[in-house]
């Protein structure tokens, strides 16, 4: 079985989607979706087949994800009799994010996720978060 390529290739929230085929041949629908905690081969794509003339096959792998935006983490306080300089590297994570949760009823079930120095790593429902940002909120 041969597919040809129709030139529909999107990118949205850290999934690209390839689509193979035309109205006259099956189709193959492509998903690559970011997910940062896997970083090589350890899972090959899952494929199905929809009907007779279409097969949706996805593939979650590190490559599809942005890279995550770092930025300078550290603040100097020269006051005059001492020149202190913090750095707020340590808060930053590459695997997860940290997580502030509403405390008390929380009907919509709010989280918020925040990364410092770095953008959030969009893992799990993270993933609904933009990918540029360093703070998110998702409710339920």
């Amino acid at each position: 079985m041969s597919f040809l390529q129709n030139n529909n290739l999107t990118y949205y929230n850290g999934r690209i989607n390839m689509e193979y085929g035309n109205e006259k041949s099956p189709s193959l629908v492509f998903s690559f979706e970011c997910n940062h905690g896997i970083t090589g081969r350890e899972i090959g794509p899952t494929c199905e087949k929809i009907n007779s003339s279409l097969y949706e096959c996805h593939w979650q792998t590190a490559h599809a994800c942005r890279p995550m935006a770092s930025v300078q983490c550290s603040i100097r306080n020269g006051n005059g009799s001492s020149d202190d300089q913090y750095d707020y590297k340590l808060l930053s994570k590459s695997e997860r994010n940290w997580q502030a949760r509403i405390t008390g009823p929380n009907p919509e079930g709010v989280v918020y996720f925040i990364n410092v120095c770095r953008t959030v790593v969009l893992v799990e429902v993270a993933r609904r978060c933009p990918p540029t940002a360093g703070v998110c909120m998702v409710k339920g």
